[in-house]
This record gives structure tokens, sequence and C-alpha cells, in this order.
């Protein structure tokens, strides 16, 4: 999977998405997604050439419950259709009184 697809996902299950740092016009939105990469690895291309294979964490914000959040269920069903099934965890965050679900997804750059 390419940076470009996972952006693409995640715009496709959510009109608040913010790509590293949360934009200032969704803080208080629901649901929202924030994304950034937080490894980063060089993995060996054809040849001498080297790819970046880079983590990064998707943030899913919700004031709903994870198996009701849409943005939550059409990241799932959007990653699946890419082949791509990973872990989803979840904490409700007293605080903001809104579900967080989070996950990790490799991607090459």
């Amino acid at each position: 999977m390419t940076k470009q697809e996972l952006s693409e996902i995640l715009h496709n299950a959510c009109d608040s998405v913010s790509d590293s740092i949360t934009d200032m016009d969704h803080v208080n939105k629901y649901p929202r997604i924030v994304y950034w990469s937080y490894a980063w690895q060089d993995v060996m291309a054809s040849g001498d050439a080297y790819a970046d294979e880079r983590t990064y964490q998707v943030s899913i914000w919700g004031q709903v419950p994870p198996e009701q959040n849409p943005a939550v269920l059409a990241v799932r069903d959007g990653l699946r259709s890419a082949g791509v099934h990973p872990e989803f965890r979840h904490e409700f965050v007293t605080d903001e009184r809104a579900w967080h679900t989070y996950l990790s997804v490799d991607v090459l750059e």
C-alpha cells in the first residue's frame, strides 16, 4: 500500500481528515481522523535502490462506540478491500468524552 492509497481510504471514510497535525477546523468535529508516520525503515527495492517503508498511526475519534462509528467501519472496509488487515484498538478518553480508535498501517513511499 502507498501513502496515497491510505490517504484515499481515510478521506473516503470521513470529511475531517488531517495528515500529521490536527487541522484546527477539525478539533471539535466527530468523527475525525488524524494520521502520521512514526517509524521509517529502508527496504531494498530492485537493484541498488531503496524505498522507504513507513509505519503510520491512524487515530479515529468519535462520540459513539467504534462499532457504531461510520468512519471506523469505512476505514476497516477500505483497508480490507486493499488486502490490509491491521489490529484496531479502542479506548474511551474521559477528558474528551470520546472514543479513540487507533491502528498502524505500513506503507511504501
